[in-house]
């Protein structure tokens, strides 16, 4: 099964650190030592990561928030990361990111693969046999803006969807729909400034412990593993759904919708590939947690991301410069 391209579109306080000395570099204990315990909290990889990556940079770090802002401060420079937010986008390619119907869209006009959403609001009734009859089941379910696979459902019958839709709209103003498409490979591909930086797989468990959802906090497990051939198809996907979004950085989440069952190898470049989520906030924290190297990766991808925000001036408009 392809996924439709173009018109497939169906229609969110300690104190400073240190200032690392002058002279030689620090050392990995010095660095390791440099991050603040009690900001950890439920974020241990990505605190030790940007810790180090500021150390590294020469700039004074604070965080703030019980550890969601990190303020980031080297000579007349001056900076935040918010979460998982860098200071490398703008507010209006992010923005187009967290509304995923929008993201679709945006791709579809630059002619870049991707699934298609649909937007429902609950301001406007519409009956759910009516988007039955307009969209065929089954049906993937999930809030406009969110984010991690929660609130992702699908729903394969009529009563199914107008349950689902009643259980969402009850904390969701808004929703998207796309289609159920079987995906063979869910794969997140981590671009900064137009090259990918990560890529792998996000697989399901072979003994099929795991769920539907592709997501590492539902038991996907993140294989670096991936041919030369599917990475570097991967890799220009992903980078052209980051400049049509206008991201610097970005996580770009690309499906492979071949059928299971079409007697290829399963590391076949033959595949459709498609876009299916583009996000602005670049999480790594689980990934981080599957080994030294997914550790390591992802620390080298955000120390590359704290010295981009430290020497991009901030604009009024427009994204950072590539």
């Amino acid at each position: 099964m392809r996924v439709p391209q173009g018109a497939g579109v169906l229609s969110r306080r300690p104190g400073p650190a240190a200032r690392p000395p002058a002279g030689p570099a620090p050392t990995e204990r010095a660095l390791a030592l440099r991050r603040p315990a009690a900001q950890a909290g439920r974020r241990p990889y990505f605190t030790a990561q940007l810790t180090r990556a500021a150390a590294l940079a020469g700039a004074d770090l604070t965080w703030h928030s019980r550890g969601w802002v990190a303020e980031l401060r080297r000579g007349g420079r001056h900076t935040h990361v918010v979460g998982y937010e860098f200071p490398l986008n703008d507010a209006a390619a992010a923005a187009v990111a967290a509304d995923k119907v929008a993201t679709c869209a945006v791709l579809a006009a630059a002619g870049v693969p991707a699934v298609g959403h649909r937007l429902l609001r609950q301001a406007d009734g519409e009956d759910p046999a009516a988007l039955v009859a307009d969209l065929a089941l089954p049906l993937v379910v999930k809030p406009l803006d969110g984010r991690g696979g929660r609130d992702v459902a699908r729903a394969g019958t009529l009563p199914e969807l107008t349950a689902l839709l009643e259980r969402l709209f009850a904390v969701h103003p808004a929703l998207a729909l796309s289609p159920w498409v079987p995906i063979r490979h869910e794969y997140r591909v981590v671009v900064l400034a137009d090259r990918d930086r990560i890529v792998f797989d996000k697989a399901r468990p072979p003994d099929g412990s795991g769920e539907w959802r592709h997501n590492l906090a539902y038991g996907a497990v993140p294989r670096l593993e991936v041919p030369a051939a599917v990475r570097a198809r991967l890799a220009a996907l992903a980078a052209a759904a980051a400049r049509a979004t206008g991201l610097t950085f970005a996580a770009v989440d690309i499906v492979d919708t071949a059928d299971a069952g079409d007697g290829r190898d399963p590391d076949s470049t033959g595949g459709a590939l498609a876009v299916l989520e583009v996000n602005s906030s670049v999480c790594l924290e689980r990934f981080s947690g599957h080994g030294a190297e997914h550790a390591r990766l992802a620390g080298q991808v955000y120390e590359d991301a704290v010295a981009a925000a430290l020497r991009t001036p901030p604009r009024a408009g427009g994204a950072p410069p590539r």
